[in-house]
């Protein structure tokens, strides 16, 4: 707090080197940015499986369709998943049908444009980098962003699901990730996460990393899954590929060499509903971790304007409910988490859209792709592994990375009467980096439920609003 003048040339500057602030330019912006304004029949957010299905059977009515996705090309993650689709692999399908798109006259098709905010009878607000990745057409003049301002009759949000972490002890050590994030090193960029994983998880997406990192020649050294029974086709696929399943256990914490810039190896011990600490451990030897607590549908937009969400058991987390404007939430970001369910909503919300939007457009005959579905077992949820000692050793599960909030954080802020989640919150600062709403939230849901002795959707959410 004091002395005040020694804010400007020492506190000030420490603290921005401390958080990795930069300093900010002072000169003029030597780039051009647009805005523009305009309508559609049909707007499709997300151009993963389900979206591109919706859009396919949108374009065939003859509506005007845009279709957006943030990444420089349409998909989702085809192609970290397995399947086909009428006996194509799931990437060469959606390459078909995104060039079939960008060649009809009545789709415009947008990629590298993220939506970033939805308001009153269907305003969209949507950011496009235009030329961040080519610095040749910037050099040319093109602008860097352009700012749309958009006026849709029908969306459709088909944003799909964020992976989420698991909490345990100290998993805040480099070399340990998602498990989508390690299939996609292994799969997009050809890098191997590590010399020999550990794969932990609850569900069954998870065992597709195994798999891929093992095709890929990376050792895995076992999968971790917290459920016992491992009957599914993914666990017969992985022990026919000689993969290890250690079913019924945690992670209960991590060892680290270099001062912990390295994993060593983890702890694992038996696991249970309710379990509070560890008593028995094993060690496996590992230089990295990929995790998979489930998936979260990515509800955001969905809830900018007035949407509600609805708690699915299955998920173990929140998906779309009802909503007074015209907008419809498709695939993953609907909680269908499989290929066939993803297709059969994208062509049925498309349909549906065109009746609503062009009652007297006259309908096209369509033959919806298919894909065979996959069966799979039910996650079982964990939000807290529990360590080793009746305190856990003091040690952190961290459940907000970019704030370092940890689950003792959060029942501080139960014990401390913060009984409301938005109260929580805002005492922990839990969500409020550019996290927000996103992977941490249903994790920390889940630890005030057990600490409040209430179920997740008495717990509720925090608020969405648009910026």
């Amino acid at each position: 707090m004091w002395p005040q003048a020694f804010w400007k040339n020492v506190y000030e500057p420490m603290i921005r080197r401390a958080a990795g602030l930069g300093k900010a330019p002072d000169g003029p912006d030597p780039d051009t940015y647009e805005h523009m304004h305009a309508h559609c029949d049909i707007l499709i957010i997300g151009a993963g499986i389900a979206g591109i299905a919706a859009a396919e059977a949108a374009q065939a009515s003859g509506a005007r369709v845009i279709i957006c996705d943030e990444t420089p090309c349409f998909g989702g993650i085809a192609d970290l998943s397995s399947g086909t689709i009428e006996g194509t692999p799931q990437l060469d399908w959606v390459r078909n049908r995104a060039q079939l798109l960008a060649e009809a006259d009545n789709v415009h098709v947008m990629t590298r444009t993220t939506a970033v905010g939805h308001w009153h009878h269907n305003h969209i607000m949507l950011f496009e980098r235009v030329s961040d990745h080519d610095p040749k057409s910037l050099a040319k003049g093109k602008p860097r962003h352009r700012l749309w301002k958009l006026r849709a009759k029908q969306v459709i949000l088909a944003t799909g699901a964020i992976e989420r972490p698991i909490a345990f002890a100290n998993n805040d050590r480099p070399g340990i990730m998602l498990a989508t994030a390690a299939r996609a090193l292994v799969e997009r960029y050809g890098v191997a996460p590590g010399m020999r994983g550990v794969v932990f998880t609850n569900n069954d997406d998870a065992y597709l990393t195994a798999l891929s990192l093992k095709r890929a020649g990376v050792g895995i050294a076992s999968i971790v899954d917290v459920r016992s029974d491992m009957s599914g086709a993914r666990a017969r696929d992985a022990r026919n590929a000689g993969i290890e399943i250690i079913p019924g256990h945690a992670i209960a914490g991590v060892e680290t060499g270099f001062g912990g810039l390295t994993l060593t190896g983890v702890k694992i011990a038996s696991w249970r509903q309710g379990q509070g600490r560890v008593v028995n451990e094993s060690r496996v030897a590992c230089d990295f971790v990929a995790m998979s607590g489930g998936f979260n549908p990515v509800v955001n937009l969905w809830c900018h304007n007035g949407g509600k969400l609805t708690f699915d058991s299955g998920l173990q987390s929140y998906k779309p409910g009802k909503h007074h404007d015209q907008i419809q939430a498709v695939g993953s970001a609907n909680g269908t988490m499989d290929m066939a369910g993803c297709l059969s909503e994208g062509y049925a919300a498309g349909e549906a859209a065109v009746k609503s939007a062009l009652p007297k457009a006259k309908s096209q005959k369509l033959t919806p792709s298919k894909a065979e579905a996959v069966p799979q077992n039910p996650l079982e949820p964990i939000w807290f592994s529990p360590a080793t000692g009746k305190y856990n050793e003091g040690n952190k599960h961290f459940i907000d990375f970019q704030n370092d909030v940890t689950a003792a954080d959060l029942e501080l802020a139960q014990r401390e009467g913060y009984a409301s989640v938005e109260h929580t919150k805002r005492y922990t600062t839990l969500g409020m980096a550019t996290d927000q709403g996103k992977t941490s939230n249903i994790n920390a849901l889940g630890i005030l439920a057990d600490a409040s002795g209430k179920t997740i959707p008495e717990i509720g959410t925090t608020t969405f609003r648009p910026p």
